[in-house]
């Protein structure tokens, strides 16, 4: 329970912060994913760092959201035309941009 007050105060004492940086963050996403040279046509969905990456070719998503997987990025709900990412509120670019190469090097 303190664990959870704790990280309570943490947010609303840091609510801007990590709101600025989630908007920031969630663009460098969305921007990068754009430019991934993808076998087919992308959608990027976002809203804040929750991010849809939505394909026009079915199957595609499973196959691109399976090897991300064995590359070492957690995606979320494969589905055949995409998957989801999560990351983390307090992702730093540095690890951002690794993930995303890994994306990259899953197509």
């Amino acid at each position: 329970v303190a664990a959870a007050i704790a990280n309570i105060r943490y947010l609303k004492k840091n609510e801007r912060t990590l709101m600025a940086h989630a908007n920031a963050m969630g663009e460098y996403f969305e921007q990068r994913l754009l430019h991934i040279p993808f076998q087919y046509p992308v959608e990027i969905r976002r809203r804040g760092m929750a991010i849809k990456v939505r394909f026009q070719q079915k199957g595609y998503g499973i196959k691109v959201a399976t090897q991300a997987a064995k590359n070492g990025v957690i995606v979320s709900h494969w589905s055949s035309d995409g998957f989801n990412l999560f990351p983390s509120l307090t992702i730093t670019k540095k690890v951002a941009a690794e993930g995303l190469r890994r994306i990259a090097a899953s197509v």
